[in-house]
């Protein structure tokens, strides 16, 4: 398939994590996606790779928009770093270096959208129940009891994230810095910790991502449904991450076949929300195909990304 214009092929936006096999880089992601002709890009990887200059010069020749980053965009390329919800200050501190160097990056992009992965925070018990889950006979009382134990920590950590995140979303008023919680029922950033932060956080320029596997796990564990995170949270949602999974995370599924209820969100949410297919990283153009077909019978046309991007 020949490149052409954002306008031709997909018609939808795609993160290129969903084109990147493990030690295949970015060069390779992007010549994947770029040839199914997406309507905007979200770029993310798994690891650091030295082509942030490949990225700026095949984006600006191939006209693509960069809707989103994910984690930090240096001159090493983008990469996941220790996350701003790490409880240790020296490690949080170097994740909010990283971040704060792709502010420059992000501009050469003309890129208006960082997006910031959250994890457990560092709460007590995290590493050992996720560990357990699979063994435990009912798994979502499991969480929301340990949730409940670990109350008090969570309200911490959420503390300290909001105290890096000021800091960082100070820097460049003009960058919208979007919270994307990680793939993990034990993320710090459920929906009340999610309310906390963006309620308390004194700065205007930070929204959420809505993960929509992620927004699954969490129901699955005992979370409340998409009508509950919409009514709380909707009007800070500014991308949803479009993907889906079985119980037994199974990622290569289409929106709606497995534990999203991806009708309700849809009916929902508003037509000016950009949504980003984030699909299993060894999909073929068949299932990217299938995500468009799901997409525009339960929305229609893609949304306008003109002054997005």
């Amino acid at each position: 398939m020949s490149e052409g214009s954002p306008g031709d092929g997909l018609g939808w936006p795609v993160s290129t994590r969903t084109a990147t096999l493990v030690g295949s880089g970015l060069t390779a992601a992007l010549r994947g996606i770029l040839e199914l002709q997406p309507a905007a890009l979200v770029i993310e990887t798994r690891g650091p790779v030295p082509e942030a200059g490949f990225v700026a010069r095949r984006l600006g020749s191939a006209r693509f928009p960069v809707l989103g980053v994910v984690g930090s965009l240096t001159r090493d390329g983008p990469a996941r770093p220790v996350g701003l919800d790490h409880p240790d200050p020296a490690e949080a501190a170097a994740a909010q270096s990283a971040l704060a160097a792709s502010l420059s990056p992000l501009a050469r992009l003309r890129c208006r959208r960082l997006l910031l992965p959250i994890g457990d925070g560092g709460v007590p018990g995290a590493p050992a129940l996720r560990n357990l889950l699979p063994t435990i006979p009912e798994p979502a009382q499991a969480v929301r009891e340990w949730k409940e134990m670990q109350r008090p920590a969570r309200e911490e950590a959420a503390d300290r994230l909001i105290r890096r995140i000021d800091a960082l979303a100070r820097l460049e008023p003009r960058v919208r810095f979007l919270l994307l919680p990680e793939g993990d029922p034990l993320t710090l950033l459920d929906e009340e910790v999610a309310g906390w932060i963006l309620e308390d956080l004194p700065v205007k320029n930070v929204g959420l991502v809505l993960e929509t596997g992620v927004l699954g796990l969490l129901e699955t564990f005992g979370g409340p449904g998409v009508s509950a995170w919409l009514q709380l949270l909707g009007e800070r949602v500014e991308m949803v991450v479009l993907a889906d999974h079985d119980e037994k995370e199974r990622a290569d599924l289409l929106p709606g076949a497995g534990v999203l209820r991806f009708s309700e969100l849809a009916d929902q949410l508003p037509r000016t929300v950009p949504w980003v297919i984030r699909g299993d990283p060894s999909a073929g153009e068949a299932f990217f195909r299938g995500c468009v077909d799901v997409l525009e019978r339960a929305l229609g046309r893609p949304p306008d990304l003109e002054g997005l991007t």
